[in-house]
């Protein structure tokens, strides 16, 4: 995360009404009040790498939930099957499993019982790894790779309900599919992938990973964090200590939130600019 401004920048935008003695607060409110700005807008703006499943507009264009767009690195249409997930549990009735962003779930009802176990994608970094974590849970779950995607990253599956697993039904676990699709970030908006032959239409058919943020942080931005901060120091009465010498106690805290928040709601028009567009 950034810090938005300086203590050089907030020194000279106070001017006359700067003191030394209010340094350790500035030096303080700086990251707190970019770290509760990012939220408020719900926005990451250092450059960062992300990745998505989208769903084809049937249009020239997509819109990423990130933005501006910094760099594409691979653009896929399509899946294609990567694993199937088979439950063999003899007195059960049902087995089914779904993957979000973050987890694969897989749910079972074994003499009239249900049960659910989850698995965090990001702790078995590969599908490899992960039939290895299904197979230690020892509820009859197996996961069979087919060749070639053993080392492919589990958080990249694409998410959705997978339906039924109960032996002999198998479910597939599906990865991005053929990356020879044309697009590009739009010239003349940042915040859209352009592909001159159009989007495919589909749920979830697209994957993208890309860098999107700020290499350098607009000035207009890092003006606005400034004002905030400044404002938050000059409300901050007199007692610019903001009971430093009891810095873990959470009469510090709650104060220098309560600043944070009061600042944000101050120049809640300008803030408001710099926040993320809706997103479906």
């Amino acid at each position: 995360m950034p810090s938005f401004t300086t203590l050089g920048d907030v020194t000279t935008y106070l001017g006359n009404a700067h003191s030394d003695s209010m340094n350790p607060l500035i030096v303080l409110l700086i990251p707190r009040l970019s770290a509760d700005f990012e939220l408020e807008t719900d926005r990451t703006f250092d450059d960062t790498p992300y990745f998505e499943w989208m769903d084809g507009t049937g249009d020239h264009w997509l819109r990423p939930k990130h933005y501006p767009l910094v760099d594409l690195r691979r653009v896929a249409v399509g899946t294609e099957g990567a694993a199937t997930l088979t439950n063999t549990t003899t007195n059960g009735t049902h087995a089914t499993a779904t993957i979000s962003s973050t987890e694969l779930k897989l749910s079972r009802v074994v003499s009239g019982v249900a049960d659910t176990d989850s698995l965090t994608l990001s702790t078995s970094a590969t599908l490899a790894l992960l039939a290895t974590a299904i197979t230690a849970l020892g509820n009859d779950w197996t996961l069979t790779i087919a060749s070639g995607f053993s080392l492919f990253p589990s958080v990249q599956l694409r998410p959705g309900y997978l339906g039924d697993c109960r032996d002999p039904v198998e479910a597939q676990l599906r990865v991005p599919g053929s990356t020879g699709f044309e697009a590009d970030i739009d010239s003349s908006n940042a915040n859209l992938l352009f592909s001159h032959f159009g989007w495919p239409r589909g749920h979830q058919n697209i994957f993208v990973d890309y860098t999107a943020g700020y290499e350098i942080i607009p000035v207009e931005l890092t003006h606005l964090i400034t004002k905030v901060v400044a404002w938050a120091t000059l409300q901050s009465g007199a007692d610019f200590t903001m009971k430093r010498e009891i810095l873990d106690n959470y009469e510090y805290e709650r104060d220098l939130q309560n600043l944070s928040t009061s600042a944000l709601e101050q120049f809640k028009s300008d803030v408001n600019k710099w926040k993320r567009y809706s997103y479906p």
